[in-house]
């Protein structure tokens, strides 16, 4: 009885680390959508994140990347408030919405 409980309680714990996860993934999206566009949709100048299947090796290439100006200094900026676990969230996200 007292295994159940202790799995019962792992799988309760899991269950809210996911949501927890897909919280803040959304947060962390909603801050992208802001240049991006509802959803990530993008309007030009600012290109789409919706449907991008390479967004997370451009993330990763700008966290690494040395200082630059323009538009791309701003993505540096954004690029490395983030870790790899952020970047890895964000592609998935955006990758898989296939909203409006």
């Amino acid at each position: 009885m007292r295994a159940a409980v202790v799995l019962l309680l792992l799988v309760v714990a899991e269950a809210g680390a996911e949501q927890s996860d897909a919280l803040a993934t959304e947060l962390l999206a909603a801050g992208c959508n802001a240049c991006h566009g509802p959803d990530g949709q993008g309007s030009p100048p600012v290109p789409a994140l919706r449907g991008r299947d390479d967004l997370h090796v451009l993330l990763e290439g700008w966290r690494e990347a040395p200082e630059a100006k323009g538009r791309a200094h701003i993505m540096i900026r954004f690029a490395r408030a983030l870790d790899g676990a952020d970047t890895a969230a964000l592609a998935a996200h955006y990758a898989a919405d296939d909203a409006p």
